[in-house]
């Protein structure tokens, strides 16, 4: 090792730059890291270290629209920066992915970018390279070539560049700013390196094009869309502290499912960091998909000229290509992206205001008495004992409060017939929720009990058809679906039941109502907050700008936040109008079980045929449910039979059975859940009849075009769900027969099923609005569930607009904003894009054609879109759900080891909240499929389990691994080419479980919840 160098130490930036201007031989020191590494390989630096550590060239800063990164901020700390994540995570990533730990909290940005070359040859002894000794050669050319360039190898040195941050600064078109005693300047980063070919061979290489005495102060990145969706791979023999022997930096951006603009660096195969223009070239005009991959890794290795020890690094190099742009697909999706929801700051900080939790002074507090029998009439209610507690204001019984206007549902307090056990027969008013609550409980309720009816096994009425399947029509047939079944080689008649579910968001159910004159304010959790102002208005004989409806923030809804709330909600308005203050009810968990609704327990009967061969030729799907005595509400259980499957003779019917229990609604994913675990299950079960495997199974009876309705689909991207599913699941190894895999006491199986959801769309109005100090607003008044509505309006107008989606503020959930859609069978996203696409679009143009804000009067543009009268295509979204599952050998009980699923749901507009919903799709199909029932006492008609002890919902530690993969797919047809997505997670879940549990044991399980008895040798 050399002797120590000498070390300068100066007080300021001046004073270095004059110390490098007046010694020639100075050269830097930051972190020390490249110097110590250099004395060590036994090269001395020509002359003093200057330090610059104690110049102030650290800190990261976001400026006008640049990421700007001090040349002496430390790599780690770089690294763990939240702004380099979000607006340039390449570059967070090939940070992270440098040396060791220890290196990157000592090593500076810009040491980084001018390390030494990291060949054997120059760091060793050997007298053959030409960087130690000019015109002696280059030994590796005849030595050691595995970690050489393909690249720019013509001149007299084929040694990599050793920086993975240069590589993923080139791929960002960064920039550095450069100080010297003559004055500051810029140099883009391409241009600090040049290829040893061109320079004279007789003079030894320089590692860059600093001019003399010059200090890098800074490094500027582009905030762009395809900034902050880069990605960098990195390939190399161990995880930690080596160089690569590939690497890779892309940085895209897509619109409208085609790329737009294309930056690839490549490093490990250059002698300077090396830009794969050939493959942008190759990209860019294409649809992002596997065939523009499959194009750039073709084009990557354009002019490379390998030695005969690393050609190897041509495949690699194609391979990191292909593998790197299908995680932007799947990682960093098609548009910029907030790495955080809009909204989290407010809800970590719990300044986020929920309806319970709005400021307004003199709220009273409402509390529900309930009916104590399921079925019969109310004679009378007693309320002495409520009076009696001192802050009791109101008391309103049936008759109590005005007849309000029909409005399509139950109007509660209106009649004294009782159907249900917990229907609502008082409304209770207090001073605080505490009274209120505690006078409820003291009224007593004196009713007349008849013998409830409480299930489908108790009714003796004949079932009846309903006028509608939610949206459509009851009953379907094409072809002779009987005559089919009967001719075909192979015939199945299956039977499945699942038990009833309640919806059980985060947020309990409240509305607080504030009048001002004959003016009404309704702070509500509620799904639809123009649907809730349109029924308010109506049921109270209001005009409708005389109805504020507001609702900030929702904890979660699933479907339950629509018109059975709306009941009460009127009742409390009726309260608060009588009683000149505003009143607040807020349910508990226990009347979350029998005010909100709940997903109805259904018998379903599928009768198959299909050929040998396992080709499906006739389908009849008949599903029995539950409805309630005073209204009827049928899931689309046999819906996705009418399409998923080509198959000419299909037969679908829906049929209701009045029961006294809680009235049935929409809950998420509703009819295509419980009648895809039916249609799954069965074509499990006819691919183990066939002897082929499930997938191969599916393959066989893809559908072309939908024939229901006849029309092309507007996109099915399913087969590239089934191979990226697959193959990250490893299907392929999936034994045929059942109960062959085993690990020590656990029966392990695989099953699978397909995933799908219509698309809908409804109408919207958007507004954005650009500010004279460079703001930007986007209003809309849909509500956000708690889903990520607030980021992807904040995405989507960053990505036309070109900010990033922090600066953006995002107006929702309030009447007095431009009209939303409700928050139901995924509309919201796929409705809102293209309205707030089109205004910020429109004012992308004004401010092109140089029209600017002025102080206090923004630009606006509002726009309204909304779909088609007559569709020219059926729109689906589609996915494949793979399933590892674990049955012990003695006990039964089922464990979940892995869920792999794959989803195409046209341009994904946040991929971070697209994968959190998706997760919490599966995690809600595992709680149907292995947890969640609801019980009713056959005799009183009383929910048993109406608390979250009882009504098992799945927990953290009944989480399996999960692996989810975002199909890319450009949809032409769809405006904005957004599907929706919020549904397809839960759609497919129940049935990958069932026939992984039937892998696992060789036992079908045909009714959810799956319990320990079911898997008995028994059958339970």
């Amino acid at each position: 090792m050399s002797a120590a160098p000498d070390v300068i130490h100066p007080a300021g930036l001046q004073e270095a730059l004059a110390l490098l201007r007046t010694q020639p031989r100075a050269r830097v020191v930051g972190g020390g890291i490249e110097w110590v590494s250099l004395l060590r390989s036994g090269v001395p630096p020509p002359g003093p270290l200057v330090s610059v550590r104690p110049l102030g060239l650290d800190g990261i800063v976001l400026q006008q629209g640049r990421l700007r990164l001090g040349a002496g901020t430390r790599m780690a700390e770089a690294a763990r920066s939240p702004l380099v994540q979000q607006q340039a995570p390449a570059v967070a990533q090939a940070l992270a992915a440098s040396a060791s730990p220890q290196v990157r909290n000592m090593a500076t940005l810009a040491g980084n970018l001018l390390q030494a070359t990291r060949c054997a040859y120059f760091r060793g002894e050997e007298p053959a390279c030409h960087r130690r000794q000019p015109g002696s050669g280059c030994a590796v050319r005849s030595g050691e070539q595995r970690q050489a360039a393909v690249f720019g190898t013509g001149g007299p040195c084929c040694a990599t560049h050793a920086s993975d941050l240069a590589v993923a600064l080139l791929a960002l078109d960064a920039q550095l700013l450069l100080q010297s005693a003559a004055g500051e300047r810029r140099l883009a980063l391409a241009d600090l390196y040049q290829e040893p070919g061109t320079q004279d061979a007789t003079v030894p290489l320089t590692e860059h094009t600093l001019a003399p005495g010059e200090l890098i102060t800074a490094i500027e990145l582009p905030c762009t869309r395809a900034a902050g969706g880069s990605l960098y791979t990195k390939v190399r023999d161990r995880a930690s502290f080596q160089f690569a022997v590939v690497s890779l930096a892309v940085a895209l951006e897509v619109q409208d499912g085609r790329i737009t603009q294309a930056r690839l660096a490549a490093g490990g195969v250059g002698t300077v960091p090396w830009r794969l223009q050939a493959s942008e070239a190759a990209l860019v005009g294409q649809p992002f998909g596997a065939a523009a991959w499959e194009a750039a890794a073709s084009a990557a290795t354009q002019g490379a000229a390998p030695l005969p020890g690393n050609a190897f690094k041509l495949d690699l190099l194609r391979r990191c290509v292909v593998h790197t742009l299908q995680r932007a697909a799947t990682h960093a999706g098609c548009t910029r992206m907030n790495s955080t929801r809009w909204e989290a700051d407010a809800k970590v900080r719990g300044t986020a205001l929920y309806t319970a939790d709005e400021p307004v002074p003199g709220t009273l507090h409402a509390a529900v008495v309930p009916a104590p029998v399921a079925r019969g009439r109310l004679l009378g209610l007693d309320t002495q004992a409520a009076w009696a507690l001192p802050g009791v204001v109101a008391i309103y019984g049936v008759g109590d409060l005005p007849a309000l206007r029909p409005n399509g549902f139950a109007n509660w307090l209106e009649d004294d017939q009782l159907h249900w056990h917990g229907q609502p027969v008082a409304l209770v008013v207090a001073e605080d929720e505490a009274t209120a609550r505690a006078a409820a409980a003291r009224v007593g309720v004196r009713a007349q009990a008849e013998p409830p009816v409480t299930s489908l096994a108790q009714a003796s009425a004949l079932p009846f058809a309903p006028a509608q399947a939610a949206r459509v029509p009851t009953d379907t047939q094409r072809g002779e679906p009987d005559a089919a079944i009967a001719a075909a080689e192979i015939q199945l008649d299956l039977r499945y039941e699942i038990a009833a579910q309640h919806h059980q968001p985060l947020e309990p159910h409240a509305c607080l109502a504030h009048w001002q004159g004959e003016q009404l304010t309704l702070y509500c959790s509620t799904q639809a907050v123009f649907g809730t102002r349109r029924v308010v208005a109506h049921s109270l004989a209001l005009r409708r700008e005389q109805v504020r409806v507001v609702a900030r923030h929702l904890g979660g809804g699933f479907g339950s936040k629509g018109p059975l709330w709306w009941a009460l909600s009127l009742r409390v308005a009726q309260a608060a109008q009588r009683l000149g203050r505003p009143v607040l009810l807020e349910l508990t968990r226990a009347q979350m079980f029998t005010l909100v609704g709940r997903r109805s327990p259904t018998r379903q009967r599928l009768l198959l045929g299909a050929s040998a061969e396992g080709r499906v030729q006739g389908l009849v799907h008949d599903t029995l449910a539950e409805t309630s005595p005073f209204a009827e509400y049928a899931d689309p259980v046999g819906a996705a039979t009418r399409w998923l499957y080509p198959c000419e003779h299909v037969r679908t019917t829906h049929r209701l059975q009045r029961v006294n229990g809680p009235q049935a609604i929409p809950m998420r994913a509703p009819g295509e859940t419980p009648g895809l675990f039916a249609l799954e299950t069965a074509l499990d079960e006819l691919a183990w009849r066939c002897r082929i495997d499930p997938l191969a199974l599916r393959h066989r009876n893809l559908a072309g075009h939908d024939h229901h309705t006849g029309l092309p689909w507007s996109s099915n991207s399913l087969p590239a769900c089934w191979q990226q599913a697959a193959d990250s699941f490893g299907w392929h190894r999936r034994p045929l027969d059942p109960g062959r895999l085993q690990d020590g006491d656990w029966l392990v199986g695989w099953g699978m099923a397909n995933a799908a959801y219509p698309v809908q769309r409804l109408a919207c109005e958007a507004e954005v609005l650009l500010h004279a100090d460079g703001r930007v607003g986007v209003r809309c008044g849909v509500q956000d569930m708690g889903s990520g509505s607030f980021t992807a309006l904040a995405d989507t107008v960053a990505a036309v607009l070109g900010v990033p989606a922090s600066a953006v503020a995002v107006e929702l959930g309030d009447s007095l904003l431009p009209e939303g859609p409700y928050s139901g069978g995924t509309v919201v996203t796929a409705s809102f894009v293209p309205a707030v696409q089109a205004a910020a679009q429109a004012l992308q143009a004004r401010r092109a054609a140089g029209e600017r804000p002025a102080a206090g009067a923004p630009l606006c543009e509002r726009a309204r879109t909304a779909p088609p009268e007559q569709a020219s295509h059926s729109a689906c979204a589609f996915g494949a759900v793979f399933v590892e599952a674990r049955v012990h050998r003695a006990t039964r009980e089922l464990r979940l080891a892995r869920v792999h699923a794959a989803y195409a749901a046209g341009r994904i507009v946040s991929p971070v909240m697209a994968r959190s919903q998706y997760i919490g799709g599966l995690v809600g199909g595992i709680g149907q499929t292995l947890r969640e029932a609801t019980f009713t006492d056959p005799v009183s008609g009383r929910i048993v389990n109406g608390n979250l002890g009882d009504y098992l919902i799945p927990v953290h530690a009944d989480m399996p691994e999960f692996q989810v993969h975002l199909v890319p797919e450009h949809d032409p047809h769809l405006p904005g080419g957004v599907k929706g997505l919020g549904m397809l997670g839960t759609c497919g879940t129940g049935a990958a479980i069932a026939n992984a549990v039937w892998h696992a044991t060789g036992q079908r399980v045909r009714e959810l919840p799956i319990r320990l008895e079911h898997l008995l040798p028994s059958g339970g």
